[in-house]
């Protein structure tokens, strides 16, 4: 019912409540004010219900929100106590407090009904957003595997390409070499002689040609799955010194050292002896053509143990002083037709200082590692043509691999 003297005291009080500059006390003051007046709680449950809403979607608490109240509450009290005489302030505390307690319901009921509101909504929200990523994912997911089917696609086309090149190049260079052979051993060698001059020019050319032919047929069997292999029992040390034989004209011509360090009493290897010795040669003609005139390459092989003391496997080091692989480098120096630098800025030649080539020396020998059963892997502080910091290439080999022939 109507209260119209208390209502005309808390209009007194309404100063005080302003100074606590809060829109949600305010809101609580009025509400009390209206239910005083009008003696009507839907009022007050009117009022209250708007500012629950508020403080939901302010993210506050059901705690702030009553402790809010609180404040509010002790402040019209203590001006009932301050200003009314103790027998009149009672009974106007007790209907105080009957609104109050009103308040109390209707602002808790209120701000958990507009709470699980906002939840419902922010779940729904929630899911839209999940359906909507979810269906970008799959979107993004079929440009991928739309992507990675034309990739491969791609690089099958380009493998088919080079095996198929490199196949029809095969037989005619194998011709002109002939009839270039030929023409050598009944030409009169001496130094007067241009034709035999030009002759060897071609010959030469002709073999660097068949090399790069070979390692495309190479480069395309180890991809497809279809490097032929024959394991037999073989002498490292053997195969090693072949190696080093084939490659010091290019060390004596490039004024280098190389030092040979095999451990005496190597046990048999289990191996391709032809794939080793392209190892082996591809990694030493890499070291020689980016050590400087000059430098000096080291080629280690020992064996390791095991646990029970037995020869596991045959690790092999290719050590230079040359320009080293940069950081960024050193994750694609293995993978084929890869060039660091800019090709325009490469010497020609095979062996020739940074000399230039179809970038398929590292990947072929990664690629044959990988069909004996071994690993490997290069080190370099860095790339630096001035200090020269060098490279280190290590391969470990099984001593037994079981090798598909």
């Amino acid at each position: 019912m109507k209260d119209l003297a208390l209502a005309q005291w808390l209009e007194h009080c309404a100063e005080y409540i302003a100074l606590l500059e809060d829109r949600l006390s305010a809101a609580i003051f009025e509400g009390v004010l209206q239910m005083a007046s009008t003696g009507r709680a839907d009022m007050l449950d009117s009022i209250l219900a708007a500012a629950a809403r508020n403080a939901a979607a302010a993210e506050q608490s059901l705690d702030d929100l009553l402790a809010r109240l609180q404040t509010t509450k002790l402040v019209i009290w203590h001006r009932v106590e301050a200003e009314i005489d103790p027998d009149p302030a009672w009974d106007t505390l007790v209907r105080l407090e009957v609104i109050f307690q009103t308040a109390l319901l209707s602002l808790t009921r209120h701000f958990l009904a507009a709470r699980a509101e906002l939840h419902r909504r922010q779940t729904a929200d929630a899911v839209r957003l999940s359906q909507e990523a979810e269906q970008k994912v799959m979107a993004y997911a079929t440009q991928l595997a739309r992507a990675n089917r034309e990739l491969t696609r791609l690089e099958k086309a380009k493998t088919d390409f080079i095996s198929i090149a490199a196949h029809e190049l095969k037989t005619p260079l194998t011709i002109m070499q002939g009839y270039v052979d030929i023409l050598l051993e009944n030409a009169d060698g001496t130094p007067e002689n241009a034709d035999a001059h030009l002759l060897k020019g071609l010959a030469a050319g002709t073999e660097r040609l068949t090399t790069i032919v070979d390692a495309l047929l190479d480069v395309s069997a180890i991809e497809t799955g279809a490097l032929a292999l024959h394991p037999e029992m073989v002498s490292v040390s053997s195969i090693a010194h072949s190696v080093v034989e084939s490659v010091s004209p290019a060390v004596e011509s490039r004024r280098q050292q190389l030092r040979v360090d095999i451990a005496p009493h190597l046990p048999p290897l289990t191996t391709d002896p032809k794939r080793f010795f392209q190892i082996l040669e591809r990694l030493l003609s890499n070291a020689i053509k980016y050590t400087p005139d000059g430098g000096t390459i080291t080629l280690r092989i020992r064996a390791e143990d095991s646990s029970a003391g037995e020869a596991e496997s045959i690790k092999i080091e290719i050590a230079d002083t040359g320009i080293g692989i940069a950081p960024e480098d050193r994750d694609h120096i293995f993978d084929k037709f890869y060039r660091v630098g800019e090709a325009d800025r490469h010497s020609s030649g095979r062996i020739k200082f940074k000399g230039a080539g179809p970038g398929l020396g590292l990947p072929i020998a990664r690629g044959l590692v990988e069909a004996l059963g071994g690993k490997i892997w290069v080190e370099s502080p860095g790339h630096d043509e001035v200090n020269c910091p060098g490279s280190t290439f290590h391969i470990r080999l099984p001593m037994n691999a079981n090798l598909q022939t």
